[in-house]
């Protein structure tokens, strides 16, 4: 089977993103890097909700 990730710059709530990252891992994504487009005081909730998921990384972006 072939591998294959996801790359996204998202810009929703923590519950929106949860469910966007385990549609993708259901459809077999090994890796899913997502680029938070905006302040995101909820980060904390984001990383708490997607706890051991080796195959996501957040990465929050700035104006630059």
């Amino acid at each position: 089977m072939p591998r294959w990730g996801l790359i996204a710059t998202v810009n929703e709530s923590p519950e929106a993103l949860v469910a966007f990252v385990c549609h993708y891992l259901r459809l077999g994504a090994c890796e899913i890097n997502l680029y938070i487009d905006h302040p995101y005081p909820e980060i904390q909730t984001l990383e708490k909700l997607l706890p051991a998921a080796p195959e996501v990384t957040l990465t929050l972006t700035d104006e630059a």
